[in-house]
């Protein structure tokens, strides 16, 4: 797989916000939960959670609320934003998902 690209501004944001939820509450957050975090619109987040899944930061699950997941390098489940890194860097991103473990 090829080197992900650093994320910017609101969807960096909308990718942090999704980590800290998870290792908040242990679930997927709605749109709304996002978009609350980063100060957006449900619309606006949702673009942004395209990009990311078509870009392989998180998946999801079409037409089920709350089911999305971060993909991580780490190689396991993470417990925290802290275990996860920094998702700005190039190579975090792919390998175990967040919230389940990675499907072969």
């Amino acid at each position: 797989m090829a080197e992900k690209q650093p994320l910017a501004g609101t969807t960096r944001s909308v990718l942090v916000a999704i980590v800290a939820f998870w290792a908040e509450h242990g679930y997927s957050p709605s749109m709304r939960d996002i978009g609350k975090a980063v100060s957006r619109s449900p619309s606006v987040v949702f673009r942004h959670i395209v990009y990311l899944r078509n870009d392989g930061w998180i998946a999801y699950d079409d037409g089920i609320g709350r089911s999305i997941r971060v993909i991580s390098q780490t190689g396991g489940l993470a417990s925290s934003v802290r275990a996860l890194g920094d998702p700005n860097t190039a190579n975090w991103g792919a390998g175990a998902v967040y919230g389940q473990q990675a499907q072969k």
